[in-house]
């Protein structure tokens, strides 16, 4: 997740920033996306965070983030400059950052929405931006209006009672999770509440304890999903979300036995779809005898094995004797799943 901000007041304008050398790839020349982001009337609008987004392929999603460290937020002049791009096609974002409160101190309930260049909510409508190694591009955005919301519950946590203050991170949804992540903070009787955001979806986590957690240790994350499309949206409750328990076994021809390593590898789910992602996965060894257990967060996925060394080919993998090596599997949260195996064949020297 990125950094959090809170919504309790309007944060101040900062200069722009880019990725900078962390993002570049090497032997390509650095590149740049530059712009400004401005109202209706030809005003600019500071504060606002601006990234690029890379076009996906085919199917399902229409792009995904080219680095969550890639973004600027505009400054008093409503400018924005995004650096260390390869050459290619992008989608440019601007997410901004409503007041809380209107001019008349009341509750703000109009602003901005996320926009996508030139001027548009729908991503399905967005032009793309062509970088290339000869210059910089340019990128104006008008911010497109929308009424504002206030997103609010309960915060309950791991012993099943409300949490006592805290904070609540705010991510956004529709394919652009783990960008301009904030914050509000949790009262000391749990409940919450989220002003001044725009349409759309939004993730809710509270972690407890430290975070990230140690490898060793099962994160305690309470969750919950709120889609804003006008109006406000009430009574959601952050709840526990428990990461599902999977155990198996590998399958070797007896004759090769001798050349695996079981400790060299591990196992684990990769979900398909990372939005609202609640934190990380927790691979599992594979024991001496082949078996293995591993957690991982309710969603659909595939199974996944990592080698430390020399990679064993996976021939296929069964779940109660049904092939779904290439099929998704759906991990469901209080459900644990067992009769998984994992038929590897020796690799060729």
């Amino acid at each position: 997740m990125g950094a959090l901000f809170a919504l309790a007041t309007a944060s101040p304008a900062r200069p722009f920033q880019g990725l900078g050398a962390g993002g570049s790839h090497p032997g390509v020349p650095t590149t740049a996306i530059t712009g400004r982001v401005l109202d209706a009337s030809g005003k600019a609008v500071p504060d606002t965070f601006v990234t690029a987004l890379k076009p996906l392929p085919s199917g399902g999603r229409l792009f995904s983030a080219v680095d969550v460290r890639l973004y600027s937020i505009t400054n008093d002049r409503g400018e924005f400059r995004l650096d260390g791009l390869y050459p290619g096609q992008f989608y440019v974002v601007a997410l901004p950052h409503n007041p809380v409160r209107n001019p008349m101190n009341e509750l703000n309930r109009s602003g901005f929405g996320r926009t996508f260049f030139p001027n548009v909510a729908d991503p399905d409508r967005a032009q793309k931006v062509a970088v290339t190694p000869s210059g910089i591009s340019r990128a104006d955005i008008t911010l497109v209006p929308a009424e504002l919301s206030t997103v609010s519950g309960t915060v309950i946590g791991s012993t099943g009672e409300p949490v006592q203050g805290g904070l609540l991170g705010i991510s956004h949804g529709d394919g652009l999770f783990g960008l301009d992540t904030r914050g509000v903070s949790i009262r000391s009787d749990g409940t919450f509440a989220a002003p001044a955001l725009s349409p759309g979806t939004y993730f809710l986590e509270f972690h407890e304890g430290a975070w990230p957690p140690p490898h060793d240790v099962i994160p305690k994350v309470s969750g919950a999903k709120a889609v804003v499309a006008g109006g406000g949206v009430t009574n959601v409750r952050v709840v526990p979300i428990e990461m599902v328990h999977v155990t198996g076994r590998l399958v070797v021809d007896p004759l090769d036995r001798a050349s695996l390593q079981p400790s060299m590898i591990q196992i684990a789910a990769s979900p398909v779809n990372f939005d609202g992602n609640p934190g990380p996965q927790r691979p599992g060894n594979v024991h001496d005898d082949l078996t293995f257990e591993f957690r991982t967060w309710p969603s659909a996925g595939k199974i996944r094995a990592f080698f430390q060394g020399r990679e064993w080919p996976i021939k296929a993998i069964r779940l109660h004797g049904v092939d779904v090596t290439s099929t998704l599997i759906d991990f469901i949260e209080g459900r644990e799943m067992s009769g998984i195996e994992i038929e590897l064949v020796k690799p060729p020297k």
